[in-house]
């Protein structure tokens, strides 16, 4: 027969495994299983956006990376791989294109061609030069195309 003290300890202990018997079993049913990571390179952002909220997934911009060729808003890379397994509400971090800023074309009328040099390739802007010889001073700008404050497209400026 059992003791009124072990009958005391059971009575008392009950409460939790039960708690824990019922935690557990509703965990099993109601936890959403790994989600496998579906593919965002190559989509719009907004794209990848609705695919994401439809797999209860959160996404990221990593960063915006200048890219001539891509137009804006293409998700170059993504962290984690697509095809990997993930938990629910994980968040998935991406790089997106963007298109680079173009320069405007700056004043080099009057400067020497060294310093047009110098002053072109912080711009990251290629220029060329044609020597006249004329009574002015010698390696000096006295005209450029495309003028002044013009978009330079083709990074390209000629004095």
């Amino acid at each position: 027969m059992i003791k009124k003290k072990q009958l005391k300890y059971f009575l008392w202990i009950t409460p939790f495994f039960s708690f824990l018997i019922g935690y557990f079993f509703l965990y099993s049913f109601i936890r959403k299983k790994e989600i496998i990571t579906p593919r965002f390179i190559g989509r719009k952002v907004q794209e990848g956006l609705l695919v994401a909220s439809k797999c209860g997934l959160n996404v990221r911009v990593l960063r915006e990376q200048e890219d001539v060729d891509l137009p804006a808003g293409i998700v170059i890379e993504q962290i984690p791989s697509p095809g990997q397994k993930i938990r629910p509400n994980q968040h998935i971090f991406v790089s997106v294109s963007k298109k680079p800023k173009i320069p405007k074309a700056p004043d080099v009328v009057g400067l020497k061609v060294s310093d047009i040099t110098k002053q072109l390739s912080k711009l990251g802007v290629q220029h060329s030069s044609f020597f006249l010889s004329l009574p002015y001073p010698k390696e000096t700008c006295i005209a450029q195309a495309p003028c002044v404050g013009s978009l330079l497209t083709k990074r390209k400026l000629t004095t």
